[in-house]
């Protein structure tokens, strides 16, 4: 378990969000889709700093350095711990919002093609043999079959 303070405010990094590193720790969020890291970087078995990355490159965004000598206890200046905040909160959001937005989004398509199919052109079509002929190609989409079947099935009954 890892302590973030200004000093004031704190925020406890539970171990199961931390993942060994070379260099230290990275915070792991919640849903997949995150596109920064956030690693906890060690120096002599304290934490130096906290570094903004993205996950496939070196650069780093931004740099978050520890103003105290601890291994599990990171006190930052106030500006660099609100925007440390803002990033962590964001990581921890327990809703899947990219999931809910490809539910959404693909039910809609996806109960108009079987309305314009099955209605308007009289052709006998499953809203499953629609899912997997028009979106075969989208990997992404299959993950949440289930969850884009259900909702398009909502979606046609209100047309």
């Amino acid at each position: 378990m890892i302590t973030v303070t200004n000093g004031l405010e704190k925020i406890t990094i539970d171990k199961k969000y931390l993942k060994k590193t070379k260099q230290g720790f990275l915070i792991v969020p919640i849903n997949d889709y995150w596109m920064i890291n956030l690693y906890i970087i060690m120096d002599k078995n304290n934490i130096s700093k906290i570094i903004k990355v993205l996950p496939f490159g070196d650069e780093i965004l931004e740099s978050f350095i520890n103003l105290e000598k601890s291994s599990n206890l990171v006190r930052l200046t106030e500006k660099d711990f609100l925007c440390f905040k803002k990033l962590y909160e964001n990581m921890q959001k327990k809703t899947n919002l990219k999931k809910d937005i490809y539910v959404e989004a693909i039910a809609k398509i996806l109960a108009f093609e079987y309305y314009q199919a099955n209605i308007l052109e009289d052709y006998s079509l499953s809203m499953e043999e629609i899912f997997d002929n028009e979106f075969s190609d989208f990997n992404n989409y299959k993950k949440y079959r289930l969850d884009i079947l259900a909702k398009a099935q909502e979606y046609f009954k209100s047309f």
